[in-house]
């Protein structure tokens, strides 16, 4: 049995508290979330929808029954209990169909109606924040704050801190980028700190939707509205299963975790991440600021999403108005080996999009098409009888 208990707020000087004791067959742990307390006024301790949102695929995945003390809004229930709860179950047997016990109610909270996206700097976030701030929207859907919430992105799955190659803290990067960004857009920022990682232990990937979005649940009486930005792979991948990077199926679990307070919105799930880089090539906080790198709290040039990203620019002849956000020079002097990795993984997600874009702007050499397919043929063998 999972039991929620109800949560709590405390002040803390600055800052304020939210925690909650939750118990795992008896055993017994502190999970909190922490923010400034201009934004601490608006936790919402009464209901405990975000603590659902955020703790019921750890339930199911471990074989708990969920008892919360707290209220939970119908429709959130409803929408987890009998629809999220049975999706998943359904698409892997073995993860439990957990049983949720609580009260539930149909009473709105009075929100201040305002709505967030995140602003993790990279292609997905930057154009969410574009979007909604300059680009073309309903004045209804202007964008009012930028969130970073520290809930697991820069964290090992034990809830070890990720380093970057400098010895620093990613997460203490990525909040510094977040506070760059907010004065570089002009809008303001709500960090959230929190120990949920450490509590749950599951792959960030498997559950980033449910803990952003829970997070932002705690601000309901703030938020109305929450842009969490799609994964850039368009409608067809939607595939609901606990196994997979949650973001293939957004569409889906937004939709089941509003709860009539806040609506969650799946922004820009139509677009790949080219047309999404696309949209960037004009804005002037992408051009310096953006931050896609896997490896490196600034942009290390090497990984798989930091060359991905290079390669749209270079697609689009846009490689020196990025210059501030990566090391272009040594992006050109590298720039066959660059294709040559293009070639080889030309049927990959995102570069089966940029790859063609490349090749139509006859910037992929013939030596790097064909050594690059090659490569593929041969890791392809090597697969097969490994």
């Amino acid at each position: 049995m999972l039991k929620v208990h109800l949560p709590k707020v405390v002040e803390l000087g600055e800052k304020t508290r939210l925690t909650v004791n939750v118990e795992v067959d008896g055993k017994e742990s502190e999970i909190w979330f922490e923010t400034d307390k201009e934004y601490g006024k608006y936790f919402c301790p009464e209901r405990s929808d975000a603590l659902l949102v955020m703790l019921f695929y750890y339930a199911m995945k471990n074989g708990h029954d969920m008892e919360l003390d707290g209220e939970v809004s119908e429709e959130l229930y409803f929408g987890v209990q009998y629809n999220l709860v049975k999706a998943l179950h359904y698409a892997a047997p073995e993860f439990y169909e957990t049983k949720i016990k609580c009260r539930t109610t149909s009473e709105p909270i009075v929100s201040e109606n305002k709505s967030a996206t995140g602003a993790s700097g990279g292609v997905d976030s930057l154009s969410s924040i574009y979007l909604y701030s300059v680009g073309d929207r309903p004045e209804s859907h202007k964008l009012d704050y930028i969130t970073y919430f520290n809930s697991g992105a820069s964290h090992y799955d034990d809830g070890t801190k990720v380093k970057s190659k400098d010895g620093e803290s990613v997460e203490e990067v990525r909040l510094e980028n977040a506070k760059t960004i907010s004065k570089a857009a002009n809008i303001p920022l709500i960090a959230m700190n929190s120990n949920i990682n450490e509590f749950l232990g599951i792959a960030y990937i498997r559950t980033h939707t449910f803990r952003n979005c829970g997070f932002a649940m705690l601000l309901q009486k703030l938020l109305s509205k929450y842009y969490y930005a799609s994964n850039g792979l368009g409608f067809e991948t939607t595939e609901v299963t606990p196994y997979t990077n949650i973001g293939s199926y957004d569409c889906v679990t937004l939709h089941y975790i509003s709860n009539g307070t806040i609506k969650f919105y799946s922004a820009l799930d139509y677009c790949y991440r080219i047309d999404k880089t696309a949209m960037l090539l004009d804005y002037p906080v992408a051009q310096k600021l953006l931050n896609v790198c896997i490896l490196d709290g600034k942009n290390c040039g090497v990984c798989k999403k930091c060359k991905r990203t290079l390669l749209t620019l270079d697609a689009y002849d846009r490689l020196d108005d990025f210059s501030e956000a990566f090391d272009i020079p040594k992006y050109k002097a590298e720039r066959k080996k660059h294709y040559t990795w293009a070639a080889m993984n030309r049927k990959t997600d995102f570069l089966d999009d940029i790859y063609p874009v490349l090749k139509a702007q006859k910037k992929i050499p013939f030596t790097s098409a064909l050594i690059g397919n090659i490569l593929r043929v041969l890791r392809a063998i090597k697969r097969k009888f490994r």
